[in-house]
């Protein structure tokens, strides 16, 4: 209220103020995901984490999915961080695969995939351990591999790097072919199988049988020389001495 003078008289005159009120919005942000490994590599039954830090206004929404299905809440083998993250206790090698997290809220969607990669240390499988192989024939030594990554698999023999020769070649199973076996192959054979998880080995033995068998094992032998009818003693006139047959051979040797 004010006096004003007005002809001499003094009126009272009434101010209106007006006030101008500002609504405030809030201004939506769509969601973010903060750069991490797309890759994740552990070993089995230890814990993995696959990131996933996610921001935006309203704060988004996170799921995670694996080959298309949403991963339920109340899994006891994983839990969700605050952050989006995905936290999985004890990986196991169904674990493996890839995953997709999304973000979700009024201003948009935005995902991100993540690669899990669970390490198993490799396992030989064997059940023969020693080898026994004619001259000329040919043999396989069994050397079975598991393990995640798929292991790769060295060969030695007697300790030393067997290298792969047109006799001698591994198989994509990981076992040893051996063809046209000659004496020098005998020996000791150590199959290697490693990878990132570790490395596990099996020895075996070959032995190479000759192209003769001894059946009889010593036996005495008298021998005499028959000159015109007339028999002699040979001089001492027993010996010992070994027979050894073949499948198309006989074969009289002295010792």
């Amino acid at each position: 209220h004010s006096n004003v003078l007005h002809n001499g008289k003094r009126t009272q005159q009434k101010t209106i103020k007006t006030i101008s009120h500002h609504e405030h919005l809030s201004t939506l942000v769509a969601p973010t995901i903060k750069d991490g490994p797309q890759t994740v590599s552990v070993h089995i039954n230890k814990p993995a984490v696959l990131e996933c830090v996610v921001s935006g206004v309203p704060p988004p929404r996170v799921t995670w999915r694996k080959h298309g299905a949403i991963l339920a809440g109340n899994n006891p083998g994983y839990t969700f961080a605050e952050d989006g993250s995905l936290h999985i206790h004890s990986a196991q090698v169904t674990d493996t695969g890839p995953y997709l997290c999304m973000a979700t809220n009024q201003a948009g969607t935005q995902h991100k995939r993540v690669d899990l990669q669970v390490y198993v240390p490799p396992v030989i499988s064997s059940e023969t351990r020693e080898y026994l192989a004619p001259v000329d024939s040919s043999v396989t030594l069994h050397c079975q591999t598991e393990g995640s990554p798929p292991p790769s698999v060295t060969w030695h023999k007697d300790g030393h790097v067997l290298s792969e020769t047109v006799r001698q070649r591994v198989l994509s199973s990981g076992s040893l072919q051996i063809a046209f076996i000659q004496p020098s192959d005998a020996g000791r054979y150590t199959c290697t199988a490693a990878n990132a998880a570790g490395t596990v080995s099996l020895e075996m033995s070959l032995t190479v049988q000759s192209r003769f068998l001894n059946l009889l094992g010593s036996v005495m032998v008298k021998v005499t020389l028959t000159v015109r009818g007339e028999q002699f003693f040979v001089v001492p006139p027993f010996f010992s001495a070994s027979i050894y047959f073949c499948n198309k051979c006989f074969a009289f040797c002295v010792i």
